[in-house]
């Protein structure tokens, strides 16, 4: 199994394992459409009818898309799973969790998103080979929790998802979005919308030191009239810093 972002999946599945038959799933039936970007310059075409993709310079690849509830029964050399991203109509659906349902649920149903959870197992099994999943930044919980318990690298551009814990809710990760109205990017919980903590400083993740006095937010480095030192990214709430010092070290000999 291995996790990427979008890429040259096609071209990569058919240097790898040859002219081998490769079926896409998505969890819905529109997943389709932000794959193949509905442009008229658009190298992938999508036959609803048939089910039949064609990918431009693969034309004598076997492609295909359909839904995972389609693919239930059936077995691919190589596959591609669409729609991982933490949405409301990702995957999993998260519409489809009703907390009514667990009034109707055994001990051993209650686990949250316990059906997504069966159909994402049938879409990893469906394949031969290999499966690739499609990611973007925005993970979906699925494939967070396979990404961390297995340390998955995100191949596409040789990038770890970021295992920057969110401090609040203390199970999503920080991941980088961008705020459609300003353009400007900040990081966000993965867990959004039931986690929505926000941090400005998108350098959080490569220097992550979390506030040993609120332990809510993060040490970020600042410059004041006595220099530069750390404070906490909950500032003016919590005024806790830590002083830098510039070492210095005199390599000249005493005469």
């Amino acid at each position: 199994m291995k996790c990427t972002k979008k890429g040259k999946l096609t071209q990569a599945l058919i240097y790898k394992n040859g002219n081998k038959p490769i079926l896409v799933l998505g969890r819905h039936s529109f997943d389709i459409n932000e794959f193949i970007k509905l442009t008229p310059n658009s190298k992938i075409k999508y036959y609803e009818r048939s089910d039949k993709l064609e990918v431009k310079g693969f034309e004598d690849i076997e492609l295909k898309y359909i839904t995972v509830h389609k693919s239930k029964g059936l077995e691919a050399d190589n596959v591609i799973v669409l729609n991982l991203k933490n949405d409301l109509l990702g995957f999993p659906n998260k519409m489809t969790d009703d907390p009514m349902l667990s009034l109707l649920l055994s001990d051993d149903e209650e686990y949250r998103f316990a059906e997504e959870r069966r159909l994402f197992y049938v879409a990893l099994t469906r394949t031969k080979n290999e499966v690739v999943l499609l990611i973007p930044t925005d993970v979906s919980l699925f494939a967070e929790e396979l990404v961390t318990d297995n340390d998955f690298l995100l191949t596409a551009n040789n990038e770890k998802l970021s295992k920057t814990n969110c401090p609040y809710c203390q199970t999503g990760h920080l991941v980088i979005r961008q705020n459609s109205v300003k353009h400007n990017q900040f990081l966000g919980c993965s867990h959004y919308p039931s986690c929505n903590q926000t941090f400005n400083n998108i350098e959080i993740l490569e220097n992550t030191i979390l506030c040993p006095s609120c332990i809510s937010g993060f040490m970020t480095k600042r410059s004041g009239k006595y220099g530069t030192f750390l404070g906490c990214t909950n500032y003016p709430k919590c005024k806790n810093t830590i002083n830098l010092q510039t070492v210095r070290t005199d390599n000249t000999n005493s005469a």
